[in-house]
């Protein structure tokens, strides 16, 4: 039996470490994501305690969302809860040059506005809470999808990539912040969905509803290329114009957009938010090439960003050649899944949306198990580099090595062109192998057709 003084010392210290077991995500997402890469290289995602596994990530979720809730509050939410206010109340909404979202997305600000602050974030995070459970369940459909015949997929299919999805530092970070990621991956897959199996309309709409964070729902865009989308084009058109145009006359939009433009030219200054240099008080966890370009030792500003877009211009060609060759339902997926690789590094990016990733990480686990042994090596390769990306240990670590690398040498240099940008360079290379994995020859083909 313990002694009563060690008792009460170990009752007084329990708390504090459960709560920081819940909060922390960094450690969330280290434990998950190890567990997750584990079982991708040791099952082939079919094991016992599936159930439980899936089961109990959401329970820990949803846990954690409550103590949050009940401790915090969400700061990029808040953000967006004065935007909307401001156009509740009729004035600027980009008067803070935190305001830094396009006119679509001012209605849904304004909704958000409707409610106090207090009442209206808990029912946000709780919303994102459904959206990403819904998230995962629309990666298991589409990859479902994609192949002919079989049986329908449970809802704890692949539960360690369920794991690492919804336990990923990323997700719980965007989650905390209040973000619109989920929101924007949630109508990325319901799209991607929806085109699969024809329904054009749904599917213009759905990108429409994801165009609210347009850096990463830009480039999915090009699944409507061609003829047979006219319905699609059209369904998304109507959508965005309503929503630029609900609360504002067609006169007000130039100022608008201009005041937009004006929060993200500030905000990428020296020293300001969305610096991606080493004088950016949050550079450690930015995603793209820009930070990525910086890292490898180039300083001049206007040379990244035309670097970045010359870059940017040749990947996408390439996935426009993807688009154009594409001939079986697999290959519409993997045109999606290298689309979704691609938007993290399009333009400007953070840690957190990085949960566009979760369908290329079920992609990657399924096809591991269809493949010869040295493509499903590289499968799951990708998908390890993916869950590397989810949880992108941002913060002290990354600043301390940032900060260290100044001014150490040579060994500085290789931190600040190997390290710091890891992430972009996972994202490259996965992008690079999964290209070369489909361009694999596939061997003879039979047809049942008669000849």
């Amino acid at each position: 039996m313990l002694p009563p003084a060690f008792a009460g010392t170990l009752v007084a210290d329990l708390g504090p470490t459960v709560f920081w077991l819940l909060i922390n995500n960094k450690v969330i997402g280290l434990v998950s994501g190890a567990l997750a890469c584990v079982l991708i290289w040791k099952t082939d995602g079919r094991f016992q305690g599936q159930r439980a596994l899936a089961a109990g990530a959401a329970l820990y979720l949803v846990v954690r969302a409550i103590v949050f809730l009940w401790n915090y509050e969400c700061w990029d939410f808040e953000v967006y809860h004065q935007t909307g206010s401001a156009v509740v109340r009729g004035t600027d909404p980009y008067a803070s040059k935190l305001s830094q979202y396009l006119i679509n997305a001012l209605p849904l600000f304004a909704l958000f506005a409707l409610f106090p602050f207090r009442a209206s974030a808990p029912l946000w995070y709780a919303l994102n809470l459904i959206f990403l459970f819904l998230v995962v369940r629309l990666c298991q459909l589409i990859v479902k999808q994609s192949k002919a015949g079989g049986s329908g997929v449970p809802w704890y299919g692949d539960a360690h990539v369920t794991l690492a999805v919804l336990l990923a530092g990323a997700t719980t970070w965007g989650l905390d912040a209040g973000q619109l990621v989920i929101w924007t991956t949630l109508w990325i897959y319901a799209a991607i969905y929806a085109l699969a199996s024809k329904r054009e309309v749904t599917a213009g709409i759905t990108l429409a509803a994801a165009s609210l964070k347009i850096t990463t729902s830009f480039p999915f865009l090009l699944l409507l290329l061609g003829r047979r989308h006219w319905k699609a084009w059209i369904a998304f058109a109507a959508v965005l114009s309503l929503l630029c145009l609900c609360l504002y006359p067609p006169g007000r939009l130039a100022g608008l957009v201009a005041g937009q433009f004006e929060n993200v030219r500030q905000a990428r200054q020296v020293g300001e938010i969305n610096d991606y240099s080493f004088s950016g008080p949050y550079h450690d966890d930015m995603l793209g090439l820009e930070h990525w370009l910086y890292c490898l030792g180039l300083r001049n500003n206007d040379a990244i960003s035309l670097l970045q877009l010359g870059i940017l211009f040749v990947i996408g060609l390439g996935l426009l050649r993807e688009f154009l060759v594409r001939v079986r339902p697999i290959d519409e997926l993997r045109l999606a899944v290298l689309l979704c690789l691609f938007s993290c590094v399009f333009l400007y990016h953070r840690s957190y949306d990085s949960v566009i990733l979760a369908l290329p990480l079920f992609y990657c686990v399924d096809m591991a198990r269809d493949q010869s042994h040295r493509s499903a090596i590289m499968y799951k390769a990708v998908a390890t580099g993916l869950v590397l990306v989810l949880n992108f240990p941002r913060g002290g670590v990354l600043i301390r090595l940032s900060n260290w690398s100044q001014g150490s040498g040579l060994a500085g240099r290789l931190v600040q062109v190997l390290v710091l940008p890891y992430c972009t360079w996972i994202l490259l290379t996965s992008m690079f192998l999964l290209w070369y994995l489909g361009h694999e020859p596939r061997g003879i083909e039979f047809s049942d057709e008669p000849s």
